[in-house]
C-alpha cells in the first residue's frame, strides 16, 4: 500500500464498499428530501415557475451525483483510465454548480421577499454551502495525483452540497425538537452533512488507525463556517446586508 504520508494507507479493502454505501445514502437523501418538490414541480403546485436557473442547478447536481457514481464503479472495475477521464468533467461542473445554485436561491429570495421578509436570513445557510463545495471541489481536482486527499475532498464536497436534501428530510423534525435557535438551525440544515462526514472520520479510525489530515482540517473549517452561518442568520445585519444586495423591498 502506498500513503499520502507515512503511517496513512491510500488503499483498504473495505474502501469501494464504504464509499458505494456513501453514494447509496446520498442517493436515498436525495429522493427523501426532494421527492415533495419534484412532486409539486410536476402537479403544477409549486411556489413559482421553475426559472431557467433552477433547471440548470438541478441537472448540473444530478450531473455531479451520476458522474460520482459512475467514478467509483469505473474504481471497482480498474479503469483508472476512464476514471481520469471522466473526471475532467468534475471540474466543468463546479462553476456551474455553484452560480445556478447561488442564482436559484437569488431568485427565491426575490420572490419571497414580500410574502415572508424574514427569509432573507436563509440565504447565508445555502451560500455557505455553494463556497464551501467550491473549496472542496476544486481542491479535489488539484489534489487527484494523491488517492487518499483526492477521495475525502470528494466525500467532502458532495456532503455540503446534499445539505439541502437531508435539511428538507430531517429539518423540520429537528426543528420541532430544538426550535429556530443556534442549534435548531445549524443542525436542521447541516445534520446530514455532519452525519455523512462523522461517518467517513470513523471509518477512517476504523480501517486506518486515524483520521486523514482532510478531514481533520476540512471538519474544522465546515464547523466554523457552519457556526458563522448560523450566528448571521440570527443577527440583524445579515438580513439587511442581503436585502441591500439583492434589492429586495424592506419590510415596514
Amino acid at each position: 500500500m502506498t500513503g499520502t504520508r507515512p503511517g496513512f494507507a491510500a488503499w483498504h479493502r473495505g474502501d469501494r464498499l464504504f464509499f458505494l454505501s456513501f453514494i447509496a445514502l446520498s442517493w436515498l437523501g436525495i429522493a427523501m428530501g426532494f421527492a415533495p418538490q419534484i412532486a409539486k414541480r410536476f402537479g403544477g403546485t409549486a411556489d413559482y415557475p421553475a426559472p431557467a436557473m433552477l433547471e440548470v442547478h438541478v441537472w448540473s447536481f444530478f450531473a455531479w451525483m451520476t458522474i460520482l457514481t459512475a467514478q467509483a464503479l469505473l474504481i471497482g472495475a480498474r479503469r483508472q483510465d476512464l476514471h481520469r477521464l471522466l473526471g475532467w468533467s468534475i471540474l466543468m461542473l463546479i462553476p456551474v454548480m455553484t452560480v445556478s445554485a447561488i442564482a436559484a436561491e437569488i431568485h427565491s429570495q426575490r420572490f419571497y421577499a414580500s410574502r415572508y421578509p424574514e427569509n432573507a436570513r436563509f440565504f447565508a445557510l445555502p451560500l455557505t454551502s455553494m463556497i464551501l463545495f467550491a473549496v472542496a471541489a476544486t481542491l479535489a481536482f488539484a489534489k487527484r495525483g494523491d488517492p487518499a486527499a483526492h477521495k475525502r475532498l470528494i466525500l467532502l464536497a458532495t456532503a455540503v452540497i446534499l445539505s439541502a436534501a437531508f435539511g428538507r428530510w430531517w429539518g423540520e423534525w429537528i426543528g420541532m425538537a430544538l426550535g429556530d435557535g443556534f442549534w435548531g438551525i445549524l443542525l436542521g440544515n447541516w445534520a446530514g452533512t455532519i452525519a455523512l462526514i462523522a461517518a467517513a472520520m470513523l471509518y477512517d479510525i476504523a480501517t486506518r488507525g486515524r483520521v486523514h489530515p482532510v478531514f481533520a482540517r476540512g471538519s474544522a473549517i465546515y464547523a466554523a463556517a457552519f457556526a458563522a452561518a448560523t450566528l448571521a442568520y440570527h443577527s440583524n445585519w445579515w438580513p439587511a446586508w442581503v436585502r441591500g444586495t439583492l434589492g429586495l423591498a424592506v419590510p415596514a
